[in-house]
């Protein structure tokens, strides 16, 4: 009876050390890096662009009132109507 279990013990020992002996390989071997992807992970360099870091800290912070009721209306508002004109993208009017 002893006998039976330790040998079942070793087979199982030695079964997962080879599923995960393998598992490791197959990981080396087979992960790659798409070009897209390591042009996306380039490092950033350690020297900033201080005027761009200076300019956007000089936004301004606006804050949104949340709870105020916004009502749209049918109407195109003014900006829309000539953006439209010059694009060419003005819709029919019902």
């Amino acid at each position: 009876m002893i006998k039976g279990l330790l040998y079942i013990a070793i087979l199982t020992a030695v079964v997962v050390a080879s599923w995960i002996g393998f598992s490791v390989h197959h990981g080396y071997t087979t992960t790659t890096i798409s070009s897209d992807t390591g042009i996306i992970i380039t490092p950033i360099p350690q020297e900033f662009d201080r005027e761009t870091i200076e300019k956007i800290r000089a936004k301004k912070v606006i804050k949104a009132d949340l709870s105020e009721q916004i009502v749209e209306t049918g109407g195109v508002n003014e900006a829309t109507a000539a953006a439209q004109q010059a694009t060419g993208s003005a819709q029919q009017q019902l």
